[in-house]
């Protein structure tokens, strides 16, 4: 996005050592083109992520969508391990048994009541 090969500030090359006059380096990089140019890109991305008018919107709105999906699949498991250790049950060796006897069902519906002890 930036482009950071042509860049001529020493100060967004190769950094500072020289603390002591490092506001009056900063200063001259901020009031630099190139600095101005990168931060107006970067405001003009930021608008259009928040206004969702992206080129790949399709594709932020899959990886929010998977977001949310593999939160709730770890909140899932959260909860199967707390029921599990309250009742101090062995995790391995539960969920064999209860896919054994087809009850794991039955762990996950114990899990709804925990479930809805954690949320806010």
């Amino acid at each position: 996005m930036f482009n950071v090969i042509s860049c001529t500030s020493k100060l967004g090359n190769r950094g500072s050592r020289d603390w002591r006059n490092i506001s009056v380096k900063l200063k001259s990089h901020e009031i630099s083109d190139e600095h101005i140019i990168n931060m107006n890109a970067w405001i003009d991305l930021e608008m259009r992520l928040s206004k969702d008018k992206t080129i790949d919107k399709h594709v932020q709105e899959q990886i929010n969508r998977d977001k949310e999906h593999w939160g709730k699949v770890l909140l899932r498991i959260i909860v199967v391990i707390k029921t599990l250790g309250k009742n101090n049950l062995n995790l391995i060796k539960n969920i064999f048994i209860e896919l054994k006897m087809r009850k794991f069902i039955k762990v996950i519906g114990l899990c709804t009541f925990e479930r809805k002890m954690l949320k806010p």
